[in-house]
């Protein structure tokens, strides 16, 4: 069975940011290999999350996503849309059911950390490769 989800995991963004190119392109291959744990949400007046303070950056993927490979089918600017190729996704929110397909729709917000790089001072959790494994 096909799962999808909108996942709002987007990026922290700094007003420059918000110009960048998306570095993911529609048939690129991707493997999580960052996570951001911890920090508090900021909202502004009406509620709507602004941003996220004092979390950390580990260099190692999150559990769920350990040993995946996903593939972009669209990127736009705010958004990127990838499907599991190999591996086996196991998301925390699904009480330990395990997929080996599941599509994703990333939104690239001010809470999120996807899908910018470190190097242009944001965070990103994927980073491109030239082929999944098994696939």
């Amino acid at each position: 069975m096909l799962r999808l989800a909108a996942v709002a995991v987007g990026v922290i963004l700094s007003p420059s940011a918000l110009a960048a190119e998306n570095p993911l392109k529609p048939g690129d291959y991707a493997i999580a290999v960052r996570q951001m744990v911890g920090g508090k949400f900021t909202k502004d007046a009406s509620g709507k999350i602004t941003g996220r303070r004092g979390y950390r950056i580990l260099q190692t993927p999150a559990k769920d996503y350990a040993g995946t490979c996903w593939q972009v089918k669209k990127a736009k600017a705010d958004q990127v849309d990838m499907c599991l190729v190999s591996g086996v996704f196991k998301p925390h929110w699904e009480d330990g059911t395990s997929y080996t397909e599941w599509c994703d729709a990333w939104s690239i917000g001010p809470a999120s950390p996807f899908p910018t790089d470190l190097a242009s001072g944001t965070f990103s959790v994927f980073q491109r490769v030239a082929s999944c494994p098994g696939a």
